[in-house]
């Protein structure tokens, strides 16, 4: 009987990874563990979209657009907002995201764990699970869970008043046409997840075909799918900046606590790495190659300064270091 090769699954390479080169270990190591978490990213964000669209609560919002007696801001209403002073509202939004929480802390695991390996300090550095009031996922390490704890309240933020705006858009222009409730039901669940200004796009894409001529049940078609394709645009932006940031986050606190245990000597310097490509911007072509010492900021002409990567959004550069 001959032999059977058995090939290895190739590593998925995100799109804006495709072709480009690190020259550094570090800038290597960057890019295998942004296109491990990338896509964890992704998907944690997408089911936390399913989650807010099959919540309880969202099934009451449902029922008030059903009854056809409650004005736009008694529907809106319905909805547990965030609201930092309701612990109620607090708790609906914190599960809502946890599944986001828990992509940052493992890219911040694979971040310490590979500066720890690569600088050979002798420490360990771990995420585990911990309870927090909440069905939480934070670090053992207090820097990275204070940090977890500030974006998981920025994204919950962002996604709740987000969806709150595009419902009282939806609301408002299907109220005024007299569309019937469960037309309007339809629409939110095609709309679930994108911004304000998205789901603008979907509703005006598909009011101009109808106008034009084509059959209603095709132009709500393919309404659906440009909100899908808009839906993933939003997720992979969302993954690519957020994954960068808990990256360098994982190597901050890593040297922080190599710092504090007296394994990192003094006068120990940070430096930006930067992807160089036709793509890499101007900000971090000027920061690129910039050293400062561990726990100070960067400088850059174009945004001032800037602590640690991401600069910007879509932002490709890591950080290495140098001992004195």
């Amino acid at each position: 009987m001959g032999l059977v090769r058995v090939q290895k699954a190739a590593r998925r390479i995100p799109s804006w990874q495709k072709g480009s080169k690190a020259d550094t270990p570090e800038g290597r190591a960057a890019l295998a563990i942004i296109a491990r978490n990338e896509q964890r990213f992704s998907r944690a964000f997408r089911k936390a979209m399913r989650a807010l669209f099959a919540s309880s609560e969202m099934k009451a919002l449902k029922d008030a657009i059903r009854s056809g007696t409650q004005s736009i801001e008694a529907i809106l209403d319905v909805m547990p907002w965030y609201n930092e002073a309701d612990p109620n509202s607090v708790a609906f939004w914190t599960r809502m995201v946890s599944s986001v929480t828990a992509a940052y802390g493992s890219t911040i695991e694979d971040s310490g764990q590979y500066t720890t390996r690569r600088y050979k300090f002798p420490m360990r550095f771990k995420v585990e699970k911990a309870e927090l009031g909440i069905d939480l996922v934070v670090p053992i390490n207090p820097y990275s869970k204070t940090w977890m704890q500030q974006k998981s309240a920025e994204l919950v933020v962002g996604i709740s008043d987000g969806q709150k705006a595009k419902l009282r858009m939806l609301l408002s222009r299907n109220f005024e046409r007299g569309v019937r409730p469960e037309a309007i039901i339809e629409e939110i669940e095609a709309l679930v997840g994108l911004t304000e200004t998205q789901a603008g796009w979907v509703v005006a894409r598909q009011d101009l075909a109808i106008a034009r001529g084509v059959p209603v049940g095709q132009a709500k078609g393919n309404a659906r799918q440009f909100a899908a394709e808009l839906l993933t645009r939003r997720a992979q932006t969302i993954a690519r900046t957020e994954t960068v940031d808990a990256h360098t986050k994982g190597l901050e606190d890593a040297w922080r606590l190599a710092q504090e245990g007296g394994f990192m000597p003094p006068g120990t310097k940070k430096i930006w790495e930067a992807l160089e490509d036709e793509r890499t911007s101007d900000i971090c072509e000027e920061l690129n190659g910039q050293e400062v010492l561990v726990g100070e900021p960067f400088f850059s002409t174009i945004v001032g300064t800037v602590d640690r990567p991401p600069a910007h959004p879509n932002c490709r550069s890591t950080m290495s270091l140098r001992f004195p």
